[in-house]
């Protein structure tokens, strides 16, 4: 046997060995945790359903702030200076600072949420009931999945992180 096909043969047997001993890893820390999920995702998922939460809780505010800026008098940030808006000539631009600011926290926090459920779903779908029947075979069919999706949990768990740090940023300049 050629020895360039010796060392691919024996790197695939490495790769299905490695492969196999994962998903028995991951079927039975499924198997025996008290969740039915494995650990790193059970603390995904709670940090995810935390911020979808606090996300939600601002997105709230920020709608039951929006038409108390739309109505006079209102205070409203210029360019280099706050002026005072009042009467029937009171409008508030979309231009403004403070709506931009508000409109991007909004937006940043619907894309957040969007983001956390869709991370959510994933963690859904690699979690056993732990009242399930044949729990066994379940743990087994989940570890699989894990295997197959971990990748792209992984992924949407950074998009998600992303999302979070640039919220942070802002609602750091806006307290400002």
């Amino acid at each position: 046997m050629d020895p360039l096909a010796t060392f691919g043969l024996s790197a695939n047997v490495f790769q299905v060995v490695n492969l196999s001993i994962e998903i028995v890893s991951h079927g039975y820390r499924i198997y025996k945790s008290s969740d039915g999920a494995l650990s790193e995702f059970s603390d995904v998922e709670k940090l995810t359903t935390d911020l979808s939460n606090c996300n939600t809780s601002l997105l709230d505010y920020l709608q039951r702030i929006d038409p108390v800026l739309q109505s006079a008098p209102a205070l409203v940030r210029g360019d280099t200076n706050l002026t005072l808006v009042a009467g029937d000539d009171a409008s508030i631009k979309a231009s403004s600072f403070a709506n931009k600011d508000e409109q991007v926290l909004a937006d940043l926090c619907r894309d957040c949420n969007r983001i956390a459920d869709t991370l959510l779903l994933k963690l859904v779908r690699v979690k056993v009931n732990p009242g399930a029947s044949r729990i066994e075979w379940r743990a087994a069919t989940k570890a699989f999945r894990v295997a197959w999706d971990k990748s792209e949990i992984e992924s949407i768990n950074s998009r998600l992180r992303q999302h979070r740090e640039q919220l942070n940023t802002r609602l750091l300049l806006s307290v400002r």
